[in-house]
Parts: C-alpha cells; structure tokens; sequence
C-alpha cells in the first residue's frame, strides 16, 4: 500500500505498507513499513500541485519496488527503484521520461510490459505509456509507445490502471462533477 502521495512537496513521512495477502480478510493486518525519500529532493516547502516530487505509481518486479513520480512542473515521470523488505531508504533516481503527464499510476504484464497511466493537467489528456523490450530494468531504454485515450472532460480523470492476463485489464477513473 503506498502513502506516498505528495501534492503539496512537503512530505518526509513517505511509506509503503507491506501486508500478507491472507490477511486482508482478517480483522487485523500487520503491516511491514518501507520508509524513504527521495535522493534528489532537498526542498521541502509548501507548493501545491507546483513541484516535481508527487508519487502515486508503483509495482513490484522481481525483487524490488518500482516507484514512477507525477511531475506537476516538468511533465516527466522519474523512475525510482527500493527494495521490498521493511526499512529506511533513500530512492535513487534510476533514469526519466518526457511522458507529457501527470503519472498516476503503474503496472507490469505477465510479459514483462510496462504500462504507464496519467494526464495531462494543461491539456486534459489522458493517456497510456507502453513501455517494452528494454535491458536490465531500464524501462526507458527500450520501445515506447504512448497511447492517447482522449480528453479527461470526455473520458474522466484515470487514476488506476492493473493487467490481468492475456493483455487484459482495469483503468479505474475519479469521476467529474
């Protein structure tokens, strides 16, 4: 469960709570704590929607966490990589893409394919980023494909996005008044 969530930029309680599958369906959860911050940012002042340390997307791969920042002021998305077990870290900054959008969130195929969601707050894109056949876990480095599914004022404000199998799977949408 990742509470990382940083609209402001002030945050320095980033975590990702770790909790065994069997016990979701059980009154109590303990959860494992993944505590960290990121390398590069070292202003932590109020600046609302303003900034480029917002995290929302995630997803676990092999032996580590995948964690993709929602820029409000460039447009780019920052890969970072953690490790699963409970601690304290400092995510290092692996690589960046010019994704003309907000990345809300992330998600891995079966395959190995990497599926970006996010909008674009200046032009009320929404989109896909199609992420494949890159080297050694660096995402970036392979092909791209982006993936316009229209305008937000159309199609809502994508928030969530998981495969299934085959190819298929769920985009989830905060609805608009």
């Amino acid at each position: 469960i990742g509470d990382f969530g940083n609209n402001d930029g002030n945050r320095t309680n980033l975590r990702i709570y770790k909790v065994a599958k069997n016990q979701l369906t059980e009154n109590v959860a303990t959860a494992e704590v993944i505590e960290f911050t990121f390398s590069d940012q070292t202003d932590f002042s109020v600046n609302n929607n303003n900034h480029n340390f917002d995290c929302e997307a995630f997803f676990v791969f092999q032996d580590s966490l995948h964690l993709f920042s929602k820029n409000w002021v460039d447009f780019k998305t920052r890969h970072y990589v953690l490790p699963t077990t409970a601690g304290e870290y400092v995510a290092e900054v692996r690589d960046s893409l010019e994704v003309q959008a907000q990345i809300t969130s992330a998600d891995i195929s079966d395959e190995g394919e990497v599926l970006l969601l996010g909008y674009n707050t200046a032009t009320s894109e929404v989109l896909f980023w199609l992420l494949f056949d890159y080297p050694n876990n660096e995402f970036f480095k392979g092909n791209k494909r982006k993936i316009s599914l229209g305008s937000a004022l159309n199609t809502s404000q994508a928030e969530g996005v998981t495969f299934r199998e085959d190819k298929t799977g769920y985009v989830v949408a905060e609805k608009f008044s």
